[in-house]
């Protein structure tokens, strides 16, 4: 979609400050004025999403430009910016002519709205050259800082040849060809003086890496840049009830929404066909004014942001058709609702709405991976009825589309309340290039399920990076590298793949010193774990005290080992209950209260309560374990004595391998006091060695279920004996837990684990793996009304679900 041709050469020694700070009011009073003077939208609910996002972005936008106006005064000194410098680095910023009208007609669109340039331009220093924009990216405002240098279209006269230096002077060259908003290279306004037009422009095109990166589009993305909103495209041609439509198009354009369209050519590789007939020109976007009904004839108002080339056809400018009887129309179409002067009251988003998002990252998916669900999903929950606006997007990758993924992908979704199969909202059918999707529903207080559903086209070759590395400059590239990791952490389950590309804010620094700041960190962590710490305790206290108060818990254990005294002891003294172990003194089981294990090789299974602890005549020589509370079984390590305490070794066995320590071995309690040497590499054995070995020399003395080649996250024992829990949360990839470890509550107790008691039962739990190329990152935004705020979950596939 280029513009009309413009010469090739360029320049950057325009000032866009012009005449400093009056000349540039000047030119957005100018601005306004025209506005005003050929439509003014209504000052009714148009406006940004006006977030708590928002007015941090606006305050911290403005602190930059204020930082750096002060600076450069101190220096007296213009600005120039050092990361979209169009002077000296033009390979960074300018590849190719422009083909953004989708953006020029978003513009035109926000630009009718009274006021809200001013709120997406929030600081500017002309005398200095400063200018600082807001836009929407990825669900959140960010701030885009520019200086005033712009692209022309002539070079310098010093640049000339020298016959063509002959012709005039220096003056007489900058008056008639580098003066005036023709010489722009990119955008321009049709008023003369106006310079906000490029300088937006230049901001949109740093935010997305260069201006080649900004070429072709869609307007209802543009506008989404712009001020956030939730947009859509619907192709007239499928539109079921044209009526309902129309009705709709007069009662919000340029109320409640705004409205672009564009005329889909026959040739899609011509982006500017003009149809020589009626004016209009193909695959090229239109600003949507206004719609008016008059005598059961219907009106659009359409502009070009072009700022020419009109529709020739009838009822155009000029034409037969607009007879005395149908000028009201014209004034319908260019009536002020309000007639008031000023700048609007843009509704407050946060008094009302409550946004809520979460973004996740995934892979698997291949060239030849069907069309399919199941894939992904999110939940949603609201505690009270509410309207909805539910959005699903993929990441803004114009920045780093030259290394984004080998495949397009488009989605749709649906929306279910949990439990039920009818679905309660469907998104349309999306196209590979449409960016989000989006449906408006109300929901009741409750939970629900969105599923989605997507598919991959392939637009280039798995190892297209590599075949054009050599292509690339290292500074551009640089750049293009951070920005996609920046993109991809937004995902809750991101990995650290590309971290080190991102580059180190001066604000995350500011006035500590490197190791102060790395001390912060630990202790930030430590504050963090003692926290999570202290919530645990105060649910197991809670948790013991109901258990006290009924006794339930234990009178049910007491009935299933059918022993009526140890039911009694249990509620009498609130005692534990040790099942399974009886006392080899007295005969009561199971063991109630204490439990008094013996540690010698010549009672490996003697157990005692605490009443015949004290009175039977048990060898005094042997040391006997107290076990106050049940523990999970564990297996003896016969013949194996820890080096610390002396005991013989249950549960894990921690065996030293340096040379300094001859056959050292530790049991779980000692290793986990860090009593040994922590710069010696310890050999954990979860299992003893088998006096018969089998073919690996190892055998397991266990009844227990043994899950080859799964290690716990928290202890490291490998493989896990007994029970695994298998974290299903996205954050947490291939993370697994013993049953002693998740008894401990060492992990969120948010996330959902999955207990795999036999390792059958994890067979099916074996992902497809990672497509090369194919990594895609999906996000949810939730708006709704204020006090009805969503609670948002998301959920991966683990693998087959067939």
């Amino acid at each position: 979609m280029p513009r009309p041709d413009t010469t090739a050469q360029h320049d950057t020694a325009t000032n866009a400050a012009g005449g400093g700070r009056k000349a540039n009011k000047k030119a957005i009073d100018a601005a306004k004025r025209k506005t005003e003077k050929t439509f003014k939208q209504s000052q009714i609910s148009v406006g940004l999403l006006f977030t708590s996002e928002l007015q941090a972005a606006v305050k911290r936008c403005s602190r930059k430009v204020q930082h750096i106006a002060k600076h450069c005064r101190a220096r007296d000194s213009k600005f120039r910016d050092p990361e979209f410098d169009l002077e000296n680095d033009e390979r960074l910023c300018l590849q190719g002519a422009l083909g953004d009208c989708y953006f020029i007609s978003a513009l035109a669109n926000v630009v009718t709205i009274t006021g809200l340039l001013e709120q997406i331009c929030v600081a500017q220093e002309p005398v200095v050259g400063v200018y600082g924009f807001i836009f929407f990216r990825d669900g959140a405002w960010v701030d885009v800082i520019i200086d005033d240098q712009l692209f022309v279209s002539f070079p310098e006269y010093e640049s000339l040849s020298q016959e063509a230096r002959a012709q005039g002077t220096v003056d007489e060259y900058n008056i008639r060809v580098r003066k005036g908003n023709k010489v722009l290279y990119f955008a321009k306004s049709m008023t003369e003086g106006e310079t906000w037009v490029p300088l937006i422009e230049k901001a949109y095109a740093k935010l997305h890496g260069n201006y080649h990166y900004i070429v072709g589009g869609f307007a209802n993305e543009a506008i989404e840049d712009l001020t956030g909103a939730v947009c859509s495209r619907t192709s007239i041609n499928y539109i079921l009830d044209p009526n309902k439509f129309w009705n709709e198009l007069v009662a919000t354009a340029g109320r409640t929404r705004l409205y672009g369209c564009f005329l889909r050519g026959d040739d899609q590789s011509a982006s500017d066909v003009h149809d020589s007939e009626y004016g209009l020109i193909a695959s090229h976007a239109y600003t949507v004014l206004k719609a008016v009904e008059y005598k059961g004839k219907r009106f659009v108002l359409v502009q070009n942001p072009w700022g020419s080339g009109e529709w020739k056809g009838r009822w155009s400018d000029g034409s037969n058709e607009w007879t005395a009887e149908w000028k009201p129309v014209l004034k319908m179409l260019k009536h002020e609702v309000n007639g008031e002067d000023g700048a609007s009251t843009v509704p407050d988003f946060s008094t009302t709405w409550a946004s809520s998002d979460i973004w996740l990252q995934m892979g698997g998916l291949g060239p030849l991976h069907p069309w399919t669900w199941g894939n992904i999903s999110y939940t949603i929950s609201v505690p009270e009825a509410t309207p909805a606006v539910i959005v699903l997007r993929q990441l803004d990758t114009r920045y780093f589309r030259d290394i984004s993924c080998s495949l397009l992908y488009t989605m749709e979704f649906v929306l279910f309340r949990k439990g039920s199969n009818e679905p309660l909202a469907v998104s349309p059918r999306a196209h590979a290039i449409d960016r989000s999707q989006s449906v408006e529903v109300d929901l009741k207080a409750g939970e629900y399920v969105v599923h989605v559903r997507l598919d991959s086209l392939v637009r280039r070759d798995v190892d297209y990076f590599e075949k054009q590395m050599s292509n690339w400059d290292a500074q551009v590239l640089k750049r293009v590298l951070a920005q996609r990791a920046i993109a991809y952490s937004k995902a809750s389950n991101s990995t650290s793949e590309w971290n080190d590309t991102i580059p180190t804010s001066l604000r995350s620094l500011a006035g500590q010193d490197l190791t102060s700041l790395e001390i912060l960190k630990v202790e930030k962590k430590r504050r963090e774990q003692a926290k999570r710490m202290e919530e645990l305790a105060g649910q197991e206290y809670e948790e013991g005290g109901e258990e006290e108060e009924g006794g339930d818990e234990y009178e049910e254990e007491a009935n299933e080992e059918g022993d009526a005294e140890a039911k009694a002891e249990a509620e009498d003294d609130n005692q534990v209950v040790h099942q399974g172990i009886s006392c080899d003194n007295c005969r009561a089981s199971p063991i109630s209260g204490t439990r008094y294990s013996c540690n010698s090789e010549e009672h490996p299974n003697y157990d005692l309560c605490q009443d015949c602890f004290g009175d039977c005549d048990h060898d005094p020589e042997h040391e006997m374990i107290i076990i106050p509370v049940p523990r999970g079984e564990k297996p003896v390590h016969k013949g194996i004595y820890c080096s610390n305490c002396g005991y013989i070794v249950k549960g894990t066995q921690y065996n030293c391998l340096s040379e300094d320590c001859e056959d050292a071995n530790l049991c779980e309690e000692c290793f986990g006091k860090g009593e040994h040497d922590q710069t010696h590499e310890m050999w954990m054995m979860p299992l003893p060695q088998s006096s018969t070995e089998d073919d690996d020399g190892v055998g397991f003395e266990t009844d227990r279920p043994v899950h080859p080649g799964i290690q716990c996250n928290s202890c490291g024992m490998v493989p896990v004996v007994g029970p695994r829990f298998k974290c299903m949360d996205p954050k947490c990839t291939e993370y697994d837990l013993c049953e002693d470890c998740f008894a401990r509550g060492v992990h969120p107790s948010d996330h959902r684990m999955l207990r795999l008691d036999d390792p059958n039962e994890a067979l099916h739990l074996n992902p497809a793996a990672a497509a090369e190329g194919s990594t895609l990152v999906l996000g949810l935004r939730v708006n709704t009304r204020k006090g009805a705020a969503a609670v948002l979950g998301g959920q991966l596939k683990h693998g087959s679900l067939k």
